[in-house]
């Protein structure tokens, strides 16, 4: 559990991910959590292994990073202070496998919510279960729209032909949306 001196629910309240808890939701979810370190370069996480818990950065720096090949690594996102990453854990139902690492930058002070720990709190009908998957659903879907914004003005600003791979792949997000629509009907 989290034993932080400096952790609260004063200060877990003004993490985004947790702001619309109340006082006493945010020290009821202190409970469910474990606080750990990581030295600079130390995974936090690698890609391919078990997702089992969301992560949020309380001090430090988390790179995101992606295989390309056996040599190569692309940073899909740098993360600082009061960010969550590893939130699709608390979504899926099944256990999946992470799609990218987690690579502390520097000395990381990280708050963890394991995914059986929440699942108890949606089992039971927690409020702060629902709260916080309130605001994961806004976080997701505001990550989102920046993503499509910038993603529409590159397509604006390339020349011809990085236009064209960049329409293949709107269309093939857009097959894979329609799909998952298709899915749940």
């Amino acid at each position: 559990m989290a034993k932080d001196l400096k952790l609260n629910g004063e200060r877990v309240r003004q993490i985004p991910l947790f702001s619309n808890l109340n006082e006493y939701e945010a020290e009821t979810l202190i409970k469910i959590t474990s606080i750990k370190v990581f030295k600079k370069d130390e995974a936090i996480f690698m890609e391919g292994s078990p997702g089992d818990a969301l992560y949020l950065i309380l001090d430090g720096t988390v790179d995101i990073v992606k295989r390309v090949d056996d040599k190569t690594f692309k940073t899909l996102a740098r993360f600082k202070k009061d960010h969550a990453f590893g939130e699709m854990t608390l979504i899926f139902n099944e256990v999946s496998n992470r799609n990218a690492s987690a690579i502390a930058r520097e000395r990381t002070r990280v708050l963890i919510i394991f995914k059986e720990d929440f699942k108890q709190l949606i089992d039971f009908g927690s409020i702060i279960a629902y709260k916080v998957t309130l605001n994961l659903c806004r976080i997701l879907s505001e990550r989102l729209s920046r993503v499509d914004r910038e993603l529409v003005e590159i397509i604006n600003e390339a020349d011809e032909k990085t236009r064209a791979v960049l329409e293949t792949f709107m269309k093939r997000r857009n097959s894979i949306l329609q799909d998952e629509e298709e899915e749940h009907e």
